[in-house]
């Protein structure tokens, strides 16, 4: 409502007797009046109907043209005070209706944030998880593939050729060339360097995308309450700020001491305070992104675990055949000496038999 509205209003008394007194400025008033809410427009034809008759121009006034005057000035006071109290109750309602609103703005504004905020990292997420779940894999194949090689056969070239253990070539269970000879120190290195790699995309670059994400929501978050409140603040100080000065103006041309309009005037200030201060500490509902941080958090979990456990195996695993193999190789070894002290006591005993022959 703006304050031309309210002023015309207010001086519809007025200038209905500058018509009576003053009758070229008859054009003027009634654009103003076009202005004016329906009951006051009837109101002024009524007063223009009485004052501006063919008697009243003639200057043959009836004796009872004052009485009517006076009875039409009454019933436009009457009609004006009328739309004064509507005009207050239509204000009232609609401030009124307007702050049982306002958390549900705020709640909604809230809520397509969050969804906002998800939709934007929500990829970006994914695409984390896919590469921390093949780095893992990765690491996988390649300590499978070093367990395997740790059953690989020696094939003896040439005890000489240069090799370690004297071998040249060596051949894992499914007959594929082993790349090296595998030892304990490069198993653990692989291990290693699975768990360091998985543990840096997992903390390093997940998790610490996870709290930024937290940290950025939390700020954006607060700013967008902020701005509710500002706005909510600007919104209530404007109305209530054109109100107050339509009660002063109604209070000062009119006359009006009744202040039950002030009563309402408090009582709805101190709602929109009340309101203010519930923006303020409203605890607000955030199941949207908590939900979809605890999921984020609860696949990295699964991601992670299992690839421990997965690791866990496979250590046990390499190290059983790792001492499979120790096992054989000894026992080998054992063998070898065991053969060559044979050997050794065949040539002695073939050695004495030639001296006792001769």
């Amino acid at each position: 409502m703006s304050m031309k509205y309210c002023f015309n209003k207010l001086n519809v008394k007025n200038e209905t007797q500058h018509i009576v007194e003053k009758e070229t400025e008859k054009s003027d008033v009634l654009n103003e009046i076009t202005e004016i809410p329906t009951k006051i427009t009837q109101t002024i034809d009524v007063t223009e109907t009485v004052t501006l008759s063919d008697d009243m121009v003639g200057g043959n006034l009836p004796e009872t043209s004052s009485q009517q005057q006076r009875e039409g000035e009454e019933e436009e006071e009457a009609i004006s005070v009328l739309s004064l109290e509507e005009e207050y109750k239509l204000w009232f309602d609609v401030i009124d209706n307007q702050l049982t609103k306002m958390q549900g703005i705020l709640e909604k504004k809230i809520e397509n944030f969050e969804n906002t905020q998800i939709n934007n990292v929500k990829d970006d997420f994914t695409n984390d998880l896919q590469k921390l779940t093949n780095l893992s894999l990765t690491h996988t194949m390649l300590i499978k593939k070093a367990i395997l090689d740790i059953e690989c056969k020696p094939l003896e070239l040439n005890s000489t050729s240069g090799g370690e253990h004297g071998y040249y070539l060596f051949f894992n269970a499914r007959g594929d060339q082993c790349e090296k000879y595998i030892i304990r120190e490069y198993v653990r290195t692989l291990f290693s360097n699975a768990k360091k790699e998985c543990e840096y995309m997992t903390n390093n670059v997940i998790l610490s995308k996870i709290n930024s994400f937290i940290e950025s929501f939390n700020a954006g978050l607060e700013l967008l309450k902020e701005n509710q409140i500002e706005i909510f603040e600007e919104w209530a100080d404007s109305l209530m700020g054109e109100w107050k000065k339509r009660l002063i103006l109604s209070n000062l041309n009119n006359g009006d001491q009744d202040l039950s309009n002030w009563d309402k005037y408090l009582e709805l200030k101190n709602k929109i305070l009340k309101t203010r201060d519930d923006l303020v500490n409203y605890e607000m509902n955030l199941d949207v992104i908590q939900k979809y941080v605890n999921e984020l958090k609860r696949h990295l979990k699964v991601i992670s675990t299992d690839g421990g456990e997965t690791f866990s195996i496979l250590r046990a695993k390499a190290n059983l055949k790792f001492q499979e193999r120790e096992s054989k190789e000894k026992e080998d070894k054992n063998k070898k000496m065991q053969q060559e002290q044979e050997q050794e006591q065949e040539q002695e005993q073939e050695q004495e038999q030639e001296q006792e022959q001769k």
